[in-house]
């Protein structure tokens, strides 16, 4: 009888592990496709099978890649900033420009699970982030995606890694912070103004643009 116990905990456990790992390989993207943003920014859509998207999916969700500008290649890493369900590549919202497919999955190339080719279940979660070059050719090749749902293993296997390969336009303004305000009394000479980038670093201002700074214009403006 003991041993007949051991039998069937081990067949419990057997079976759990096994409802764990469908539960696990439910989970699958089957299309990559991206745009350009109205601000600039880049979006990358993975589409995913079986039940839509929520907070949950994109919680630790990273998009690993490889970006080439100018001959040299460096790593990127970005975490997903949401999700959209039940709409079709078409009706993506935020594009300014037209939707690029990077790789989509056939159904003769489906892998597991008796899922579906890419455009069957249009649920998708999405990455945005500044292009790493403007004006230039840039190339991203999208590695993988990781999620601790496992949501965004790839349901065929050519779907990672992937290439995009375009030249962004430079869209995104730039962002500055100013040095801190300055106390000066009435009777007090108003210092002179920053004359050049350096000066303006050293007193604590800063200037960010995602696609490079080229010149930097100071305009200097006497208050009497």
């Amino acid at each position: 009888m003991k041993s007949n116990n051991m039998h069937i905990k081990t067949l419990i456990v057997f079976c759990l592990n096994c409802f764990l790992l469908s539960e696990i390989a439910q989970a699958h993207a089957v299309q990559i496709v991206y745009c350009t943003l109205t601000t600039g920014e880049i979006r990358v859509y993975l589409e995913h099978w079986h039940s839509d998207q929520t907070n949950a999916s994109i919680q630790q969700s990273v998009l690993n890649m490889n970006v080439t500008v100018n001959g040299v290649t460096t790593p990127l890493s970005t975490a997903g900033n949401g999700f959209i369900n039940n709409t079709p590549i078409g009706s993506l919202p935020g594009c300014a420009t037209a939707v690029q497919v990077a790789y989509a999955c056939t159904q003769a190339e489906i892998n597991c699970c008796n899922g579906l080719a890419a455009n069957s279940y249009n649920d998708w979660i999405y990455f945005d982030f500044p292009p790493p070059g403007c004006e230039v050719p840039v190339t991203i090749e999208i590695i993988n995606a990781t999620d601790p749902t496992f949501t965004l293993v790839e349901g065929c296997n050519n779907l990672f890694p992937s290439t995009i390969t375009e030249t962004f336009q430079d869209l995104l303004a730039p962002t500055m912070v100013c040095p801190e305000d300055l106390d000066i009394q009435c009777d007090d000479d108003l210092p002179d103004p920053y004359i050049n980038y350096t000066q303006f670093l050293a007193n604590g201002g800063s200037a960010e643009d995602a696609c490079g700074i080229v010149n930097y214009q100071f305009l200097g403006e006497v208050i009497q």
